[in-house]
């Protein structure tokens, strides 16, 4: 079995499906300097890679460095322009710096790319209350809610029923 030293640039020398997973270890593993060298070194390899730009935002993302990965998630969004899961991630980093109404948009995007993305619903819900649009924040909410319910996703179902809870909390005060 391969050790996270194995995992090194120099087994990357192609942007194949299996090198880009090696990569995503480290990310998972929480070796983001790492995932992010070794991403780094992949984009040098293949600089029209979308995934491996939106990978490396998430990493950056995950070490505060929200600027940096807003960057990396719009060049993979300006290499595949349907990619929702970057338009999301770009959002999730925005909604970091309270840039909400950007956020929304971005959210909106990945909403119009999948309409079954509950997450990016979810998300837009949390935005658009920041935002003070608590009907239109209830609604994304509920979508997401129902969405949760036929993916059966039900730590995310979970989480969404406790912002809809805070929600109304937050309209009774």
């Amino acid at each position: 079995t391969a050790s996270i030293g194995d995992l090194q640039p120099k087994t990357h020398a192609s942007n194949s499906k299996d090198s880009i997973q090696k990569l995503n270890i480290e990310r998972l593993l929480g070796q983001h300097d790492a995932a992010i060298a070794d991403y780094t070194e992949a984009i040098r390899l293949n600089p029209d890679y979308a995934e491996v730009y939106n990978n490396r935002g998430i990493s950056q993302s995950l070490l505060g460095q929200h600027d940096k990965a807003i960057a990396d998630y719009t060049v993979a969004i300006r290499l595949k322009p349907d990619y929702a899961i970057a338009y999301h991630n770009r959002a999730l980093a925005k909604t970091r710096h309270e840039d909400f109404d950007s956020a929304v948009v971005d959210y909106t995007e990945a909403i119009c790319l999948n309409s079954n993305y509950a997450e990016a619903y979810a998300h837009r819900g949390v935005a658009k209350a920041e935002l003070g649009n608590i009907d239109e924040a209830r609604s994304d909410l509920q979508i997401a809610l129902g969405l949760t319910e036929q993916q059966r996703n039900a730590d995310f179902k979970a989480l969404v029923k406790k912002w809809l809870q805070r929600l109304d909390e937050r309209e009774c005060n």
